[in-house]
């Protein structure tokens, strides 16, 4: 589930009731990561690693739709994980072609969304 709880208001930082100040990007790799590790099982670190088993690749390319959804750039999203944009649009691409006939995958995303993933 996307935590509201770790956003800040000015108001609650200044004595105002305006505006909100985002996650960091750290924060929020953090969070979708974890997100991903409760649904897919797979370590957080086998994520961010570099191996390129199947589900575990699955899992990175679940990471980076995940953080696409929550606006980050495709640069910010490949040095988050220590990747370049290029293979931030390829795994997008291939989570899409995926979850258009494999009931696993589509299973998957739909409980990102249901966590409010936008995917």
């Amino acid at each position: 589930m996307i935590n509201t709880e770790m956003l800040y208001t000015y108001g609650e930082m200044r004595g105002q009731r305006s505006g909100v100040i985002p996650m960091k990007d750290n924060d929020r790799v953090n969070m979708v990561i974890d997100d991903v590790e409760e649904i897919t099982g797979i370590p957080a670190k086998d994520i961010r690693g570099k191996r390129r088993f199947e589900q575990t690749s699955l899992a990175r390319f679940m990471v980076y739709a995940g953080l696409r959804s929550l606006g980050l750039s495709l640069p910010s999203v490949g040095r988050a994980m220590k990747r370049d944009h290029g293979a931030v649009i390829n795994g997008i691409q291939r989570l899409k072609g995926l979850s258009s006939y494999d009931k696993r995958t589509m299973h998957r995303i739909e409980l990102m969304r249901r966590k409010g993933y936008k995917l």
